[in-house]
């Protein structure tokens, strides 16, 4: 039987839709699991129930993290925040990582994985960081724009990555500042040294990254790899 990820939704209640990019779904497919999407629960029982279903969570992107869940004032070049999302992503990472669940977080996932341990944001790479490179980017996700340089040789016991420096793409604008004390930084932006990839060095299967494999995963072996990992450890 496969293995059951549960994947967190985007969109809210006030958006009027909960989705998800169907790209997640057929990497998480391709790679021997069964995704459902996980719609909002309001309280640690609630989060419980729906983590007693699932075997492993993905944490996927969407918009910005409220500032003020790691004490920051929020900046003009914040984007546009989802508070029933900021507030059920918490919970449902925080009760993952309690339970030692493998979680897989990508581009809003890793910032998401990083708010719930305790670390921080740079709520504007272009404004924040000087001499970034430009990180958001638009189309249809599959053209890779930079280079990640793996910075940690630990990661390559959980992800058979072919190469310590591949192409990637980029949607996003914000990045991990203050990286949280359980996090290890294992890759960088080779251009200008943003953070692209954290682990929990002592779980079986931590990792977040801020670039989108699931756009890539259908030709690019280094995309592949992550998911392939991932569900291995469940």
């Amino acid at each position: 039987m496969r293995k059951i990820v549960g994947i967190s939704h985007s969109g809210d209640a006030k958006e009027g839709v909960y989705r998800i990019g169907a790209e997640y779904v057929r990497s998480l497919t391709d790679a021997g699991a069964m995704p459902v999407i996980l719609t909002p629960a309001h309280s640690k029982e609630e989060i419980d129930q729906l983590l007693d279903m699932c075997d492993g969570i993905l944490l996927s992107g969407g918009p910005d993290w409220d500032p003020a869940l790691y004490g920051e004032e929020k900046l003009a070049e914040c984007g546009e925040i989802s508070e029933e999302r900021d507030a059920f992503e918490l919970l449902l990472a925080q009760a993952a990582l309690e339970r030692r669940m493998p979680v897989l977080a990508i581009c809003r996932g890793i910032q998401t994985l990083n708010v719930a341990c305790g670390g921080s944001l740079w709520q504007d790479v272009p404004s924040q960081i000087e001499g970034a490179i430009h990180h958001s980017t638009y189309g249809d996700g599959i053209k890779a724009i930079h280079n990640v340089k793996i910075s940690d040789d630990g990661i390559l016991d959980k992800i058979g990555f072919g190469e310590k420096c591949f192409e990637v793409n980029s949607f996003h604008h914000q990045a991990l500042k203050r990286v949280a004390d359980r996090l290890a930084v294992f890759a960088i932006s080779e251009q200008d040294g943003v953070i692209e990839g954290v682990y929990d060095k002592n779980a079986r299967f931590t990792v977040g990254v801020q670039w989108h494999p699931e756009r890539l995963s259908d030709h690019d072996e280094n995309a592949k790899a992550i998911f392939r990992a991932f569900v291995e450890a469940l």
